[in-house]
């Protein structure tokens, strides 16, 4: 699979995951530094300067708009997502 099919892959997840998943598992998964997403980043320098190109603006992209919605989701006081199927 390809680092653009990749990160497409990761924003698609986030996109689910975000629904599910507290604040902290999300940057976890999303902005940790051993992240698909920032192993992809990661290795730009090893690409060509056309790949570096698409695959720099793409991740900076994905990074930008997962960091804003974590940002936003811990801003309204949304830590945890999660229902609680205990509920009553």
């Amino acid at each position: 699979m390809s680092d653009i099919e990749n990160l497409e892959n990761i924003h698609k997840s986030f996109s689910e995951d975000k629904n599910t998943l507290s604040v902290l598992e999300l940057k976890k998964k999303y902005l940790n530094k051993d992240s698909e997403l920032f192993v992809i980043i990661g290795s730009i320098p090893t690409l060509s300067s056309e790949e570096k190109k698409v695959i720099g603006q793409r991740s900076n992209q994905i990074k930008n708009e997962i960091s804003q919605a974590i940002k936003e989701l811990e801003e309204g006081g949304i830590t945890h997502t999660k229902v609680n199927d205990d509920f009553d």
